[in-house]
């Protein structure tokens, strides 16, 4: 249907001509010649939309503010970055739903603009200094917040986790993986260093970097 974009994907999937290539380091694809694994940028948003909306544009959530469209981004996250997808109008969610349409605008060039606006803020979120490293990371940024403020509970999804660390007079020791990697604050399932409260406040970023990371394969 006109309102189902998972189905018409290939149609609206110039996102390499929207957006260079995003590189990521640890992932699967092997670029040979450069000795590094890199991801396409299509590959990483179809996963996103799948995630997100199952591909309808009209979908909206229940928060407040709201997120809306496809890739289920608030207003306020698309106007940051409306101008580099050739959007010189403010951004609202009727108009990331296809209902408010400018002039000249078609509901395709919504659904362009919209992956255009969601590969800005991963690129956005890649280049954070909070960034871990992982693809599931910018998953996870994309929808916990990529905030890196330890002190702040809300959009902080890529903080170091101070409940999974060893702390000391005035260093925590964050807890790593096998590769060196600290545990981010999505990641811990702990709220405290007695590890005797559990951080419900990210269970839905855990759920939904699950969730993405099944669309991603």
């Amino acid at each position: 249907s006109k309102n189902d974009f998972i189905d018409e994907i290939n149609k609206i999937r110039n996102y390499d001509e929207i957006v260079s290539e995003l590189l990521f380091v640890g992932e699967d694809i092997r670029d040979k010649q450069k000795r590094s694994f890199v991801l396409s940028t299509a590959k990483f948003l179809e996963a996103i939309i799948r995630t997100e909306s199952q591909g309808k544009i009209a979908r909206q959530s229940g928060s407040t503010p709201p997120s809306c469209g496809l890739t289920q981004m608030q207003a306020g996250t698309a106007n940051m970055f409306r101008q580099q997808c050739g959007i010189n109008h403010a951004v609202t969610c009727d108009w990331l739903q296809g209902k408010a349409l400018q002039a000249g605008e078609t509901i395709e060039m919504v659904a362009q603009a919209d992956i255009c606006m969601a590969a800005e803020y991963a690129k956005s979120i890649k280049g954070g200094r909070c960034y871990g490293g992982q693809v599931r990371d910018i998953a996870a940024g994309y929808n916990g917040g990529d905030g890196c403020n330890v002190s702040i509970n809300p959009d902080n999804a890529l903080a170091l986790s101070e409940s999974c660390s060893s702390s000391s007079t005035a260093v925590n020791k964050y807890e790593t993986d096998c590769s060196g990697r600290p545990t981010l604050r999505y990641e811990c399932v702990f709220n405290n260093l007695s590890h005797t409260t559990c951080n419900t406040g990210f269970v839905e970023t855990r759920d939904y970097v699950q969730q993405f990371n099944a669309c991603y394969q």
